[in-house]
């Protein structure tokens, strides 16, 4: 692999495109597709540098598959397919490599640093998080080393994710004793790329936007905040990309929730751009939409189905998998008992047509009876024996939809909201059987909102 000196016979010229794409886990051939077609498109828009998330190559959250020998001993080798896509560009891509060391962790977590088709060098992670659904001390070696990029005549520095938050004059107290961004900005960097997996929480994208303005105006250099947008199993990524000038204007904005390339040239006064403003519930609502499509893409899921109840939790779960997948691919499962209220099938049924979804009714009431017999339950009506008998419901409910789902290859979803899972009301191996729980970190005041 070749490794190439500093290109200082460009001029000051920066015209920069961000690369917010949506990678799958462990899908190298499609994630480095995703690159390389990003790269070409950036330079029919006459794009001077383009800026991707963190591990875009692999996929950030693919966890213990960091620890596999092929895929460390691998993992430089791909960026030969890349680099010869750079002729006329320059490319800053998230991607892992080995330490080559016998001692600690494996792998770095890095940015490739590549320009005109050959590759200027490393950029690797120096903060690890291990908080929150952050777990990188596991996999990742901390590096040693600082450095800055000349590209296009401009001293670049790229950090990746957490090496941009740790900023003294920011945060209130100093969460790690190093801030690797002011220290690639005093070695001489005038422009920051910071590579991001952040994912999405209430209220995060304010703070985002905060901490770039504050950044770029404190020092007097542009950032250009590149973020990963899609969902990837329990983990979903709002994208939200920004670039702010050194004054600390924001001057170009990517969209939330989906995959955007794009483009700002920083070589001239940029006009402030409005902040999205999107309301905390529909925020919410575009992350779980977001986050069953690219669950059921991502696992080879085309259809989906789930038990249809008449309450607000299975309605809800049922609107947001239909605008999801699409209602043809949706199978609401009714399954009265005897103890059904007559609303609750009529409700689910007229649920049913609104979102014109595919339905189904499967009584259990014999196979209830039966077991309930076999097992010597006291029915409810009977006295005694009512929480086993309403947990049996619930779990013969249960089996039905994991048949339909094992026989017709369809994505169970399961409708627990996180105040009722905390709580232990949703019956295990019943109302949480499932591939998905769609609700489970929304809380049931959220659900009523929503």
């Amino acid at each position: 692999m070749h490794v190439a000196g500093t290109l200082s016979d460009f001029n000051r010229k920066m015209r920069i495109a961000v690369a917010q794409i949506n990678t799958t886990n462990g899908d190298i051939e499609g994630n480095v597709s995703k690159i390389i077609d990003a790269i070409r498109k950036a330079k029919q828009q006459a794009a001077d540098l383009v800026v991707f998330p963190e591990i875009a190559t692999h996929g950030y959250t693919s966890q213990d598959w960091f620890q596999d020998r092929d895929v460390i001993s691998g993992a430089e080798a791909l960026l030969e397919r890349i680099i010869p896509e750079t002729k006329g560009i320059a490319a800053a891509i998230g991607t892992i490599r080995p330490t080559g060391s016998p001692d600690g962790k494996p792998l770095y977590n890095t940015a490739a640093v590549m320009s005109d088709g050959q590759l200027l060098g490393f950029a690797d992670k120096v903060l690890m998080p291990e908080y929150d659904v952050f777990d990188d001390p596991r996999y990742f070696e901390p590096s040693k080393v600082r450095r800055t990029f000349e590209i296009r005549g401009r001293q670049i520095g790229v950090v990746v994710c957490e090496d941009f938050w740790n900023d003294e004059t920011f945060w209130p107290r100093k969460f790690y004793d190093v801030d690797p961004t002011k220290e690639v900005i005093s070695a001489g960097a005038d422009l920051i790329l910071a590579l991001h997996a952040s994912p999405f929480n209430k209220d995060k994208a304010t703070i985002r936007e905060q901490i770039v303005s504050h950044r770029a105006k404190l020092n007097g250099c542009d950032v250009v905040f590149v973020n990963l947008v899609g969902g990837n199993d329990g983990i979903l990524f709002d994208g939200g990309s920004m670039v702010a000038d050194k004054s600390g204007k924001i001057v170009c904005r990517a969209p939330y929730f989906e995959e955007a390339l794009t483009v700002i040239d920083l070589s001239k006064d940029n006009e402030a751009v409005s902040a999205v403003k999107i309301p905390e519930l529909e925020a919410i609502r575009q992350a779980l939409v977001m986050g069953i499509r690219d669950y059921a893409q991502k696992n080879g899921f085309r259809r989906a189905t789930l038990g249809l109840s008449g309450g607000i939790d299975s309605a809800l779960v049922a609107t947001l998998v239909a605008e999801a997948i699409g209602p043809e691919n949706l199978l609401c499962v009714m399954m009265p008992s005897q103890y059904s209220s007559p609303g609750s099938i009529e409700d689910s049924q007229q649920l049913i047509k609104n979102l014109g979804c595919e339905s189904r009714l499967e009584k259990i009431s014999d196979t209830f009876e039966q077991l309930s017999g076999q097992l010597g339950l006291k029915q409810p009506e009977k006295g005694g024996d009512s929480v086993a008998a309403e947990n049996l419901q619930s779990r013969i409910r249960g089996m039905i939809l994991m048949v339909i789902s094992n026989v017709e290859n369809r994505l169970l979803v399961s409708t627990g909201n996180k105040s009722e899972l905390a709580v232990g009301y949703c019956t295990l191996y019943g109302d949480t059987n499932g591939g998905l729980a769609v609700l489970g970190d929304v809380l049931k005041t959220e659900v009523w909102a929503l």
